[in-house]
């Protein structure tokens, strides 16, 4: 059976043979306060590269990456709003934004 079928079963028999998969890339790390540069920017990359990493390996089964980062960025970055005490994980209005994309 493909990925992109998501091999779900309940007692042998396919629970959603025909759903589709979608993974969301990592967000834009780059656009967290919670470290300094360059490290911020080191982090920022490896998140990009993880998401192209993810889209090499599960495009072949049919399986689609969402780039969260590219949509995401522009709201997050210089926006200390966006971010809990932490400066890396969402705040409440940063989660309320994501729930816009996410749905």
């Amino acid at each position: 059976m493909p990925a992109a079928s998501c091999g779900c079963w309940s007692r042998g028999w396919p629970v959603a043979p025909d759903a589709k998969v979608i993974v969301s890339g990592l967000p834009p790390a780059e656009a967290a306060t919670a470290f300094h540069r360059p490290l911020r920017d080191l982090i920022g990359l490896r998140a990009l590269l993880f998401t192209r990493l993810y889209r090499a390996e599960l495009a072949p089964h049919g399986i689609s990456v969402f780039d969260i980062a590219k949509l995401t960025k522009s709201a997050f970055h210089g926006k200390r709003e966006m971010f809990s005490a932490d400066r890396f994980h969402p705040s409440s209005a940063g989660y309320a934004f994501l729930g816009t994309i996410y749905g």
